[in-house]
């Protein structure tokens, strides 16, 4: 597949996710033709043995506790979302689209260092497939997605789908080295917090002199040596 095909533009992670998901869920539905009519005990069940242990939770979550109305209803406003880019703030697949990308997705890429993206695709899609399943619609959408897009190209579909569906804001954290996983975990997680659906992107910035560089809605936060040292010589 080529590179060129990943268009850049608001919709295209929403709609290239959110249909695989959706191909998962027919797929399911079709074999389970009562599953609406079941107990939930049975329901997760059978959630369980057909969905493999990789496969998202909060999509789990979000078929075992629809109805079947609702499911319907999701699947129209879906549909006209992706015409016309409208969202009603009760679309409750769209919510676990948004909260997928924002709580689960960001952090899987966290895990991703910078030589992933400069890796060959085999070694890229070995590497993928310790977070994902190669089974699901799903998971063939997400790690193509992810092994055919820079880090930067994967940033701005992150943060375009959730300012489009929850005005989320962009975080920038800037640091003269790669900042470590656990340590963009914990920040991330901070910053979720602060303010959800946030996305926070790292970048590289040799000209920071240790410390890291925090950019949020138009707001700079310098904490490096070097700001140190240029606000001591204004005061010498």
């Amino acid at each position: 597949m080529k590179r060129g095909k990943f268009i850049k533009n608001k919709i295209f992670m929403l709609k290239t996710l959110g249909l695989s998901v959706i191909r998962d869920f027919v797929f399911f539905l079709k074999r389970e033709k009562d599953f609406f009519e079941k107990s939930n005990t049975d329901r997760e069940n059978l959630i369980i043995s057909h969905f493999l242990d990789k496969y998202p939770k909060i999509f789990k979550e979000y078929l075992l506790k629809i109805s079947e109305k609702e499911f319907l209803e999701d699947l129209l406003n879906l549909v006209k979302f992706l015409k016309n880019k409208e969202v009603k703030a009760d679309n409750n697949f769209l919510n676990s689209l948004a909260s997928y990308i924002a709580y689960d997705l960001t952090f899987i890429v966290d895990r991703l260092s910078n030589d992933f993206f400069f890796a060959d695709l085999n070694e890229r899609q070995k590497v993928l497939q310790e977070f994902f399943d190669t089974k699901s619609y799903f998971s063939i959408a997400v790690m193509e997605m992810i092994a055919f897009s820079t880090y930067q190209e994967l940033n701005e579909k992150i943060y375009k789908s959730l300012n489009l569906l929850k005005e989320s804001a962009l975080v920038v954290i800037q640091s003269p080295l790669e900042v470590n996983s656990e340590t963009k975990s914990v920040i991330r997680e901070y910053f979720l917090e602060k303010k959800p659906y946030s996305q926070t992107e790292f970048r590289i910035n040799k000209e920071i002199i240790g410390g890291i560089r925090i950019f949020c809605d138009g707001y700079v936060a310098d904490c490096s040596w070097m700001s140190k040292i240029q606000n001591l010589k204004f005061k010498i």
